[in-house]
């Protein structure tokens, strides 16, 4: 009974860390009233994956603007691309008055790998939501410096950039995984009895 305790509550510890999430907000605060946009380095811990990238935007013509996160090692995750045609990402409008540079006017645009969330843009108006970045990197990526570029390559109107929030699962501690291990032997100490 003790042994069957001990694994379950080992297994369980073991099952939780890499479902654990954390979040790294950082402020960008940028505002701009032509082209422009925001350039921004940061440094997160070795992550096992990430979940979601979040950024607090608002700007007159999404289709302006290239969003693009880098890892340290050249992972990319393409959020947002000109490029798309016009049912794609960025081809919304969030009414922001041009040279205003109102961080009071960003909603929250939150970008998951493709399939996650919608994988296309209202014409005309896309408010805040869950939408399919362009490209997301799956997989591990090591501890380091990140960073944050957003492009508005066309002049007329402004935009701003509030917060960044990054969503990520870390590499389970050593710590858990050890304790697995001393879960394992003890099984097998009690079955030899």
């Amino acid at each position: 009974m003790k042994t069957t305790l001990a694994i379950g509550t080992a297994a369980m510890l073991f099952a939780a860390a890499p479902a654990t999430a954390d979040i790294f907000t950082t402020s960008v605060n940028a505002t701009w009233t032509s082209t422009g946009g925001a350039n921004v380095g940061f440094a997160l811990p070795e992550l096992l994956s990430v979940k979601s990238i979040t950024l607090d935007l608002a700007h007159t013509w999404g289709n302006d603007m290239d969003i693009i996160v880098t890892g340290p090692g050249g992972e990319v995750y393409d959020l947002m691309l000109n490029e798309i045609a016009d049912n794609g990402s960025g081809n919304f409008d969030m009414g922001l008055v041009a040279g205003s540079g109102a961080l009071a006017n960003v909603d929250a645009y939150v970008f998951v790998a493709p399939g996650g969330g919608s994988p296309t843009w209202p014409g005309g108006f896309a408010p805040g939501g869950v939408y399919d970045a362009n490209l997301w990197h799956a997989g591990s990526v090591a501890a380091g410096a990140w960073t944050l570029v957003v492009t508005d390559a066309v002049a007329g109107d402004g935009g701003s950039v509030g917060d960044l929030t990054i969503v990520y699962n870390v590499i389970p501690a050593p710590g858990a995984l050890a304790l697995l291990g001393v879960a394992g032997l003890v099984s097998r100490r009690r079955r030899r009895r």
